[in-house]
C-alpha cells in the first residue's frame, strides 16, 4: 500500500492517542444500499476511500499489520494469517456508506482473530477436512509433566475437566498444544487409523488387519513398528482417551487405566496453531 505518512492523509487524533486518517481526495465513497463490498470495488471505485487506524498514534512501532506467510494486499478476502511477529499498530480500513471495514487481508485477519476470511467462510465440512490434513499435524515431545496445582490453575483456560494427578503428562501435552481443542478428536484419530489398517468398523471404531505404516505422512512416520498410543483432547474422570496402534489392530478407546496421564510413553500431536503459544 502507499505510505501511511501524515503528508498523504487528513487525520484525527483522539485523547487516548489513537489516530483515524483518511485520504483528502476521498469522494463517492459508496457502494449502494444493500450491496456488498467486493474486491473490484475496493481496488477501483473505492481506491481513494482507503485510510488507516493507528491504535496508539505516534507511539512505536508505527508498523502496518502484515500477513505472516502470504503477501499483504488490498484484497480483504484472500488467505492471511497474522502472528505476533507480523502484528502491527496500523490497520488499513476503507470508509464507505457511513461504515468502516478492513481494507487489506491482514487487517481483516487481525480483526477476526488471526485467521482472516479463510476460516470465517469455511463450512463445517471444510473445517473438518482441514483439521484432518494429517501431514500438518505436529508431534510434540513432552518431557516435564504438569503438577496437580498447576493443572487446577490452568484447567479452565486449557479446557481440561479434572486434574486427578500430580505428574500429569497429558495436561502438559494439552498446554503444549494450546488447549484440548488443538489435540485430535477421537474421530480424527479413527480417520488416521483408517489410513493404516485395511478393515475398519465405523460403528465400533475398531480396525484390524496388518498395519501399513507407510501410509502415514512423513511427519508421523515414526509411529510405525511397535505399539504406540496417541492422546486425543478427550478425557473421562481420570483418564486420557486416545488410539492404540499395533501391528495388527487398533481401537479408539480409553487408553489403559488412570496411569496413562502419568506416563510419558504416550504421544501427542498438535493440530492447532502453535504460533499462538
Amino acid at each position: 500500500m502507499k505510505s501511511f505518512s501524515v503528508e498523504n492523509f487528513l487525520f484525527f487524533s483522539f485523547a487516548d492517542g489513537a489516530i483515524v486518517a483518511f485520504n483528502p481526495n476521498a469522494k463517492n465513497c459508496g457502494i449502494g444500499v444493500g450491496q456488498t463490498l467486493t474486491n473490484e470495488k475496493l481496488t477501483n471505485n473505492l481506491a481513494n476511500c482507503i485510510g488507516f487506524i493507528d491504535v496508539n498514534g505516534t507511539t512505536p512501532p508505527n508498523k502496518e499489520v502484515q500477513c505472516a506467510e502470504v503477501p499483504t494486499i488490498i484484497v480483504a478476502n484472500k488467505t492471511c494469517r497474522v502472528t505476533n511477529g507480523s502484528m502491527g499498530d496500523i490497520f488499513p480500513v476503507v470508509f464507505h456508506d457511513g461504515a468502516v471495514e478492513p481494507a487489506t487481508n491482514a487487517s481483516l485477519a487481525a480483526f477476526l482473530g488471526g485467521n482472516g476470511k479463510e476460516e470465517y467462510e469455511l463450512t463445517e465440512e471444510e473445517k473438518l477436512a482441514k483439521r484432518r490434513q494429517f501431514d500438518k499435524w505436529e508431534p510434540q515431545e513432552i518431557i516435564t509433566p504438569m503438577s496437580k496445582a498447576e493443572c487446577e490453575a490452568k484447567k479452565e483456560s486449557l479446557g481440561i475437566k479434572s486434574c486427578p494427578y500430580d505428574n500429569d503428562y497429558w495436561a502438559a501435552a494439552v498446554e503444549k498444544c494450546g488447549g484440548v481443542q488443538n489435540l485430535p478428536t477421537m474421530d480424527d484419530l479413527y480417520e488416521l487409523a483408517k489410513k493404516v489398517y485395511p478393515t475398519c468398523d465405523d460403528n465400533t471404531k475398531n480396525c484390524t488387519g496388518t498395519a501399513d505404516f507407510s501410509q502415514l505422512p512423513d511427519n508421523l512416520s515414526d509411529l510405525g513398528g511397535s505399539i504406540h498410543r496417541l492422546w486425543s483432547g478427550s478425557e473421562t474422570s481420570s483418564n486420557a482417551v486416545g488410539l492404540r496402534f499395533d501391528a495388527t489392530r487398533t481401537r479408539v478407546s480409553v487408553l489403559s487405566n488412570g496411569g496413562t496421564r502419568k506416563s510419558n510413553t504416550y504421544r501427542v500431536v498438535c493440530v492447532g496453531d502453535l504460533e499462538k503459544q
